[in-house]
């Protein structure tokens, strides 16, 4: 039977297309929505982290996107430990130097410059060092963003985020909103303030996108994408990128990558509140004999680290690209 003679058949037919269209253009209508949404909250978090104290221009309300969605009452902190050896946090379920103890400098001795230049200016995924962030403006604009975190090269440049539950801001952007870029933020259990002896921070791999934002260039680390990593490649990136800072309202911290990995959601590496020598020493050897390459690089356990965890670009919900790093210097902010 020839449906096209069909007149039933083919007025089925037209209102099947019809609501293609219809669907797709909605589709990609949200899309540039969305998009457009991103790029306005990129903007004001480069807004916000280079307002000078007395700076009056701000975005009136109306142009600030609403975060009307949020919790009101954040918890910033963070869970007690069910034993010595630590608890295993909940992990993202779609992304999901020198060896010496850190030394804090007394004030004054910060080489931060007074004016705000062009050249210490933040820019959302770009490679420049924001030398200064606002980061009581940027709270201001979210009450959850607890810091911004910064690595040299990857084009890690982002407001850091902390709130009481790890899935809110998995398809939220750092104004709250809704996104599917998400953000980069702290595990849940984790202090705001980075005092853990080991703080997790999660950030989406979107292969999808060509500038690969939030943790979307850590594969660099492994010296390949998807999968096909070149480790001597990825040794040679990382000695020229081992260096990551996070700017907080009070101090300036800076961390050296000491091991980098993948690894299962299921690891080791997701345990937190280590609280005994033995089992921060433990924690410290895992990170160190499932890395990669050797980078001559040994926390103590009297050193505090941070673990950057994201997708590993090969298409596998099981296991994570892990970047793993030691508190090498503090300075007030």
């Amino acid at each position: 039977m020839n449906i096209w003679k069909d007149k039933n058949m083919r007025m089925i037919l037209l209102i099947l297309f019809a609501a293609l269209f219809v669907v797709s253009a909605a589709i990609l209508i949200a899309q540039l929505v969305q998009n457009r949404q991103d790029d306005e909250a990129d903007s004001l978090a480069e807004y916000y982290a280079t307002m000078t104290d007395d700076t009056t221009n701000e975005p009136s309300a109306s142009s600030e996107p609403s975060t009307s969605e949020q919790v009101i009452d954040t918890d910033e902190g963070s869970t007690a430990p069910s034993s010595d050896q630590g608890t295993v946090p909940g992990s993202e379920t779609d992304v999901p130097t020198d060896t010496q103890s850190p030394t804090t400098e007394t004030p004054g001795t910060s080489d931060k410059s007074d004016d705000n230049s062009s050249d210490s200016t933040p820019t959302q995924g770009g490679n420049k060092d924001p030398g200064d962030v606002n980061i009581a403006a940027l709270k201001k604009a979210n009450k959850d963003v607890c810091g911004w975190i910064y690595i040299e090269g990857p084009g890690v440049n982002y407001p850091l985020i902390h709130y009481k539950n790890n899935e809110y801001y998995l398809r939220r952007n750092w104004l709250g909103q809704k996104s599917n870029k998400g953000c980069i933020y702290i595990e849940t259990q984790n202090k705001a303030d980075l005092s853990d002896f080991n703080t997790i921070i999660y950030g989406h791999n979107i292969y999808s996108d060509k500038s690969r934002p939030f943790f979307g260039q850590l594969d660099d680390y492994l010296g390949g994408e998807k999968g096909k990593w070149d480790l001597k490649k990825g040794y040679e990136y990382w000695k020229k990128h081992h260096t990551i800072k996070i700017y907080t309202e009070k101090e300036v911290l800076t961390y050296s990558i000491y091991a980098v990995y993948v690894t299962p959601t299921t690891s080791t590496t997701y345990t937190i509140g280590q609280q005994s020598k033995a089992s921060k020493q433990s924690y410290i050897d895992y990170g160190i004999k499932n890395s990669v390459y050797d980078t001559g690089i040994v926390p103590t356990v009297n050193d505090r680290v941070i673990t950057l965890s994201t997708c590993d670009n090969t298409g596998s919900y099981d296991n994570r690209i892990v970047i793993q790093a030691v508190l090498t210097s503090t300075k007030p902010a």
